[in-house]
């Protein structure tokens, strides 16, 4: 992945990740939802690309996130996207 192709997922990955929260927050779950598979799907290539040291705690911030997906915690969900991910390992990739 070129640094360009980089850039371009990291835009991209801010947009999902912020239309995934503003969904969420208004109670539109289907589009929320949407946008957040997005986000997976921009993000993944990253982080395989980079030197970004995946931690465990990035691991653990993946798995309630898509936990909060499957029981429907749709408030909470918005919570981990919002006020978590800036201050994990993928938000030093996202924000840096």
């Amino acid at each position: 992945m070129d640094e360009s192709q980089v850039t371009m997922n990291v835009q991209h990955c801010r947009h999902h990740i912020s239309e995934a929260i503003r969904c969420f927050r208004l109670g539109m779950e289907a589009l929320g939802n949407d946008n957040l598979v997005k986000f997976a799907d921009y993000l993944l290539p990253l982080l395989g690309n980079s030197q970004h040291l995946y931690k465990e705690r990035d691991n653990k911030l993946l798995d309630s996130i898509f936990a909060a997906q499957s029981r429907g915690d749709f408030a909470y969900l918005a919570d981990l996207l919002q006020y978590e991910i800036p201050v994990s390992g993928i938000g030093d990739l996202l924000y840096g």
